[in-house]
């Protein structure tokens, strides 16, 4: 008892922080902090630390009728962390878990996509597991078959299996050390020998890798490690025995006996092609579970993954496609792994996918594939293969549009694969979405964001004023008052030709929009914009200076300091479109406009865009005599 006095006491206390739910699974995600201080033996603090932590609490049995509150009050008791009080803040999240489906935007998070193919489950029900019906209590015996010959190797994982693949047994699996490394031994020595063996064992690590929790221990068993020997071989033997069927065949010739060996070997290439397929399947979805650690993940880049990824991506079997592509859309968020896809040809392998009857496996490809879009080679290589006009096949599908609509996008940012759109029925479509939205709706960004780039093109703006195309589009520019969509109106206004003698129709009504919008500059810009682009000789600028009363507007936008830069660069252009007109020009130099430019000079002197657009206002207001006096007078021009 006598040191005890000297010894420091530590007092932790943990802090209630936010829930909320995963972006990804099925489970309620509770942020906290602990915080630990110690205590001198008179009791005074001398050390504090605190560290935030997460804790995971997957949720299970979330469906149809499920009873929300007995299901909240069983996740509160199962952490002791969440206070009883908080009930009904779980509750809610389980609702919103409960609700949350696939949108028709046509995005979905990875769970989702590959738990929703069912086929992968049932297929990897279909092992060779023996029929008899697997217990607990029997674990220990089940134990004792792994130590015997192979048959009896298979017989006693597939055992296991059967209990690993019920959650509720994992808590007790995973503190059996002896099971575990049972299990990690005869899969490091024993792989190679049998397929079935190394797919049951694999299959049970899976179930443990499905819960965050596990992962830990599964990497101290060096599970990570043997699935990538696994992966490796049964790559490398898929092409041996693909070259060895081609050589076979390429020898039978007319030799019926040849023929007849060449389709013996060709029948039992397929079955084991099916059972490499389950254990490819099961080692990849394995992989992609560890692979939520960054870190990990690079090791398994390091270890060569990416190029077996890419091989993979020759196979058939649609299940098998699913995970694979669903592994390299969660590496192509990586510039390097982004990079060793596009040498190695990656666009003409996902091409064959697009599209394809498998709508899961469409879908992680447009997620990958608006990943890799983000590249400037890899959009022109995505035109290259032909992919812009199954794309825009794709825009009249719900499941996928807004994943499409983001890839052509992305397409359409580069002036050369613009002016593919014209051959595609994009336009027709776009412009579709725009007009046929109903009048309290509101257009999708994306939708708005793809007519931006594309009115960029004179031929396709042009395109879109065709008939009564610029009509409509003014319409309902006029009655919703969107920037973005009077943007698209502002890009179309741009391009010389007959398209902008359209909008000699329409000056009266932008200057209205301009007055009484004044306080939106996001609409005011694009309005002024648009007005400073109808440079036609037919246009009475005096009249619309005039009748319009914009003088005003314009000297306090590019007065006011706080006008943002590019509103007030707006002004500048409108002032010198204007000051083409004489009269216009002797209205600005006597309004006084000379000395609010020098101002502006002097205060934006680093913006270059300024300055030259001021430097022109002043060519214009210079090149009358009439105005050239005023603008001269009494000013340090």
């Amino acid at each position: 008892m006598a040191g005890q006095g000297d010894t420091d006491l530590v007092q932790k206390r943990v802090l209630d922080g936010p829930l909320d739910v995963h972006p990804s699974k099925n489970a309620v995600v509770l942020h906290y902090r602990v915080e630990a201080v110690a205590l001198s033996e008179y009791g005074e603090p001398m050390i504090a630390d605190s560290k935030d932590c997460r804790k995971i609490i997957n949720v299970t049995g979330l469906i149809a009728g499920v009873d929300i509150e007995h299901l909240a009050r069983h996740v509160v008791s199962q952490c002791p962390l969440i206070k009883p009080s908080r009930l009904p803040e779980v509750q809610q999240l389980l609702v919103y878990l409960k609700n949350r489906k696939q949108t028709n935007s046509g995005f979905q998070d990875d769970d989702a996509l590959l738990a929703s193919s069912s086929k992968i489950q049932k297929q990897m029900d279909d092992l060779e597991t023996p029929l008899e019906k697997a217990t607990m209590s029997g674990l220990d015996s089940y134990l004792e078959l792994l130590y015997e010959d192979i048959p009896a190797k298979i017989k006693g994982t597939g055992l296991i299996l059967q209990l690993a693949r019920v959650p509720d047994n994992l808590i007790e699996l995973i503190t059996n050390e002896s099971q575990f490394s049972a299990l990690s031994r005869v899969l490091r020595d024993d792989w190679k020998k049998s397929i079935d063996l190394s797919t049951n064992i694999i299959y049970i690590f899976f179930c443990f890798s499905t819960f965050s929790d596990f992962h830990p221990k599964l990497a101290q068993h060096k599970v990570g490690s043997m699935c990538m020997l696994v992966l490796e071989h049964e790559v490398k033997r898929y092409q041996s025995l693909q070259e060895d069927l081609v050589a076979k065949r390429k020898d039978c010739g007319m030799d019926p006996s040849a023929k007849a060996e060449y389709d013996k070997l060709k029948k039992r290439h397929g079955q084991l092609m099916k059972k490499q397929e389950t254990l490819l399947r099961v080692t990849l979805y394995l992989l992609l579970n560890l692979a939520e650690n960054t870190q990990v993940e690079q090791k398994m880049r390091n270890r060569g993954l990416l190029p077996h990824l890419m091989t993979l991506l020759d196979r058939d079997s649609q299940e098998l496609l699913i995970l694979v592509v669903s592994f390299l859309k969660k590496l192509s968020i990586f510039v390097e792994n982004k990079n060793d896809m596009a040498s190695e040809g990656v666009m003409k392998k996902l091409v064959k996918l697009i599209p394809c009857e498998n709508e899961i496996l469409m879908n992680v490809t447009l997620r990958l594939l608006l990943n890799l879009s983000f590249d400037v080679d890899l959009r022109l290589e995505m035109v290259k293969v032909g992919l812009l006009p199954k794309f825009v096949a794709l825009l009249n599908s719900d499941k996928h549009h807004k994943a499409v609509l983001c890839i052509l996008y992305h397409l359409s940012m580069d002036e050369k694969s613009r002016a593919i759109f014209v051959y595609t029925d994009c336009i027709q479509m776009v412009m579709k979405l725009i007009l046929e939205c109903p009048d309290d709706g509101v257009v999708q960004v994306e939708t708005l964001a793809l007519a931006i780039n594309l009115a960029c093109n004179p031929f396709i703006a042009q395109t879109m004023c065709k008939g009564a195309g610029l009509r409509l589009l003014m319409r309902r520019v006029l009655k919703s008052c969107d920037p973005l969509l009077m943007k698209v109106v502002r890009n179309i206004a741009r391009h010389d030709g007959p398209t902008k003698k359209m909008f000699l129709s329409y000056i009266s009504d932008l200057g209205q929009v301009m007055k009484s919008c004044a306080d939106n500059e996001d609409l005011l810009l694009e309005a002024m914009g648009i007005m400073s682009s109808i440079t036609l000789p037919e246009v009475d600028y005096d009249k619309i200076l005039t009748e319009l009363q914009l003088l005003p507007l314009l000297l306090e936008k590019m007065k006011d300091p706080a006008t943002r830069d590019d509103l007030m660069l707006e002004a500048v252009m409108l002032c010198a479109t204007l000051a083409t007109d004489i009269k216009c020009a002797v209205k600005l130099a006597e309004a006084g406009i000379s000395d609010v430019l020098i101002g502006i000079l002097r205060a934006k002197q680093e913006d270059d865009e300024i300055v030259l657009q001021i430097v022109f206002l002043f060519h214009q207001l210079v090149v009358h005599e009439s105005s050239r006096h005023s603008v001269t007078k009494g000013s340090i021009i």
